[in-house]
């Protein structure tokens, strides 16, 4: 039984220990959801070469974000895939991206299954808060030394925030010593509990010659200086979903405040229970202990003399004798000293660590409360809700108020029986000065009557000038931003070039407004104005909004119109090039129609463009008129424009068409048999069978030039001539409704010779009747240095149904 007196005070030590370690475990399943957040991305270009990088899942499992420069094969129309495991690839297409802020958005082909991430901004982050930085490293996957079936295994470092810093170009970001090293791009830099505050982006890195194992020397990135690597802050990304309508959860810090564990107030709960029940025990130890009655008082003597009497029996007699005379016994008898320290220490921990762990209780709940930065001062609220009190009986559908005035805001508001609330102003580079850019709740949901709905509004950029400035220093101060943005332009710094362009077009905006300017001023001012608003409409285009681009393409048209109808414009060149603007802005807005008128309106202006012909041909193509867009990009592709190839214009404006959505089939058709894979990217057989699917869209369009540009044979020939005016007659007589090779069969090669068997289906009129057949041809063809690297010699029909 003495040896059971304890065992309430070890219990209490215990139990303080368990309350102390328990909340190590609670970062386990953060850690775990991040990995599984984490995907691997390959990027891959023309010639059948590919990069890695890293991602991680947002939404609802259908975007991935990553860094620009991870998917800048896309530009060029390579492929973009998510790796999910070795097997599992699914692909992705690019919905929005910036060079500057070296991020990017992916829309993946099916939702991924896979956790989205939380977010933490900036003001919740502290110099020195440890943080992780997880991704697929190039040195950890090299397939020399890692089994290649572990590609697709996370990896993860640690480090602190070292720093939070600005780029030159002004975007906001981390620096940090945790490892981020080529293959971490693009992964999630993210705290403790498993919130991402940043996007990983590269480590200090120069070129540098390394010898290989052969001796010889080859050009790699090394590091510039240890422990030094850059994240871009989570802020400058979720302003762009806020952009895309792509929805995301934040949370505060070092707190899951949207998880729906409810983690935080778990373990906290836990252990303050635990706190508490060690409490109790050690009290209910030191009264267990305190009241051990009837044990006798030991001293050092009679422990002495009681060790002596075994040795000495006479000596026992006297004590004996002694021991006749009456003794006092104690009452209580006093604790071990082992014993009451165990209970004090039990007693005094627990006490302290109730008081940290209720504490820091008190601090999760009111970080789980939600937050109100826009909240309304108090007597504004009351006054409101007397004059118009909210009637939650009666529900109403808020509607859309992005890109209206205040003005606009408010009547759309009253119409639908809510009120404007909080109007706040921010800066902004894509919608007007004035215009909403975010509302505070969303678009369709369905909320009380009365209720309030804040608006921010675009302040626009600020200008460097006032007015009056302004005014002295005229069109020279106007030229100077403007041909600045243009530097920026050619550099492809877009969201750079946007900010002077704005600046720019908005002075020439007051010099052309003002009243008692010169006609020559007003009239140089309103044409700049036009010319940069065209400019804009190209940069935010390339930044992946369409929408916004659509409005300063119209905003340049309406001026160049203006100047016209008053004999100011000595150029209409000019306005058929913003007509052609406009409709390839309508284009990526999914307006074809419109986008055709305006390419009509163009040609009068502009007749010889070849810009205005490819996107003739992509409206053709994307209106189902397949043969007649074939014609315009097989006449247009070998041209130049402004120094620029058109084949590289219709490269270029396939990969912003698919991310406005349009269906890929066909352009794919269009850009592997008129431009070609690029040269070495397919094998002699696929080029062979491109010769033969180019020749069946030049029926289909009824192209007599691009049918027999498929052909080697020379002009002059009697058998060229026979060919040409048989396909001439055939050309003028029917109307090919539909052009297919249904099968085209292996190719036997010999000395840059080739011979193939393909069967076609042809549906065509004469105009009074409808037509078909199947046809089964023998083409020998003969390698060639021209655009199409096989042309025919020789062909015959060998079945015809």
């Amino acid at each position: 039984m003495k040896k059971l007196r304890c065992l309430p005070s070890f219990t209490a030590i215990f139990l303080l220990f368990l309350s102390v370690l328990l909340p190590l475990s609670s970062y386990a399943k953060s850690t775990d959801e991040m990995q599984a957040s984490t995907v691997l991305i390959t990027c891959g270009d023309l010639n059948g070469a590919y990069g890695m990088g890293t991602g991680f899942v947002i939404g609802n499992s259908d975007h991935v974000v990553t860094n620009h420069h991870v998917i800048s094969c896309a530009e060029q129309g390579g492929p973009v895939n998510i790796v999910l495991e070795i097997g599992i690839i699914i692909p992705a297409e690019v919905i929005w991206s910036s060079a500057v802020k070296d991020l990017a958005v992916l829309k993946t082909e099916k939702a991924l299954d896979r956790p989205a991430v939380t977010f933490t901004r900036s003001k919740d982050v502290k110099v020195a808060d440890r943080v992780y930085v997880m991704g697929f490293p190039g040195a950890a996957i090299d397939q020399r030394l890692i089994d290649p079936s572990t590609i697709a295994t996370v990896k993860v470092s640690q480090g602190i925030i070292s720093a939070k810093v600005k780029s030159k170009d002004g975007v906001e970001l981390y620096q940090t010593d945790a490892p981020i090293n080529p293959g971490n791009s693009g992964g999630p830099l993210f705290t403790e509990n498993g919130a991402v505050i940043g996007i990983n982006s590269a480590a200090s890195l120069v070129a540098g010659v390394v010898l290989g194992e052969d001796g010889r020397g080859k050009t790699e990135r090394i590091r510039l200086g240890d422990n030094i690597g850059w994240s871009i802050q989570a802020d400058e990304l979720l302003e762009e979903l806020d952009r895309l309508g792509i929805q995301y959860k934040t949370e505060g810090r070092q707190v899951k405040s949207e998880s729906s564990d409810g983690a935080p107030i778990i373990f906290y709960s836990a252990m303050i229970g635990l706190g508490v029940l060690a409490v109790l025990i050690a009290v209910l130890a030191l009264i267990l202990t305190l009241r051990k009655k009837g044990r006798e008082i030991v001293k050092e003597e009679r422990l002495l003399s009681e060790s002596l009497q075994d040795e000495n029996p006479v000596r026992e007699q006297n004590i004996t004798t002694v021991s006749q005379e009456p003794t006092h016994i104690p009452q209580t008898a006093p604790v071990k000293k082992k014993d009451t320290w165990i209970v004090i220490t039990a007693i005094i921990s627990g006490f302290a660590i109730f008081v940290i762990l209720m504490l820091g209780f008190l601090y999760v709940i009111g970080s789980l409360a939600p937050s109100y930065e826009e909240e309304k001062p108090e007597n504004v609220l009351k006054n409101n809700l007397e004059k118009n009190p909210i009637d939650q009986s009666v529900k109403v559908t808020v509607p859309l108020l992005y890109d209206l005035t205040e003005e606009e805001a408010k009547i759309e508001l009253e119409k639908a029986g809510l009120k404007l609330g909080i109007v706040k102003q921010q800066k902004d580079l894509l919608s007007k000065k004035g215009h909403v850019i975010k509302q505070s709740i969303d678009y369709k949901s369905t909320i009380a009557k009365n209720t309030a709905v804040d608006i921010i509004l675009s302040s626009g950029v600020e200008l460097p000038v006032d007015a009056n400035s302004l005014q002295q220093q005229g069109m020279g101060m106007v030229n100077q931003y403007w041909d600045q943005a243009d530097a920026l332009f050619k550099q492809r710094k877009w969201e750079a070039a946007l900010k002077l362009y704005i600046q720019a077009r908005d002075m020439a905006n007051i010099l052309g407004n003002t009243a008692g300017n010169s006609s020559n001023l007003l009239g140089d001012a309103r044409f700049a104005e036009a010319q940069i608003a065209d400019s804009m409409a190209i940069v935010k285009i390339e930044l992946g909004h369409p929408y916004h681009a659509f409005q300063d393409a119209e905003d340049s048209v309406i001026i160049l119109t203006e100047l016209k109808d008053k004999k100011l414009l000595t150029n209409v060149k000019v306005l058929g090039s913003g007509y052609g603007n406009l409709a390839w802005c309508q284009l990526l807005n999914h307006m074809p129609d419109d986008a055709l008128n305006s390419l009509q309106l163009a040609k009068e202006y502009n007749p010889k463009s070849p810009l205005l012909e490819v996107t003739f041909a992509h409206v053709k193509l994307l209106t189902n008129h397949f043969g007649e867009a074939f014609k315009l990009y097989r006449v247009n592709k070998d041209l130049e424009q402004n120094g620029v190839k058109i084949s590289n214009v219709i490269a270029d404006d396939f990969s912003k068409l698919k991310k406005a959505g349009y269906p890929a089939e066909k352009m794919i058709m269009i850009h592997d048999v008129v431009l070609g894979k690029g040269k070495g990217a397919g094998n002699n057989l696929d080029e062979i069978k491109r010769t033969v699917y180019f020749q069946t869209l030049a029926e289909l369009a009824g192209d007599l030039e691009g049918y027999m540009s498929t052909y080697q044979l020379d002009k002059g020939s009697a058998e060229y001539k026979a060919l040409y005016e048989n396909y001439k007659q055939l050309f003028n007589t029917f109307t090919f409704k539909e052009a297919v090779v249904k099968d085209i069969g292996a190719a036997m090669e010999e000395n840059d010779e080739a011979t193939v068997k393909a069967t076609k289906f042809f549906k065509y009129t004469d105009g009074t009747k409808e037509y078909e057949e199947e046809v089964t041809y023998k083409f020998t063809l003969n390698k060639t240095n021209g655009s199409l690297p096989w042309q025919i010699s020789q062909f015959e029909v060998i079945k015809k149904d």
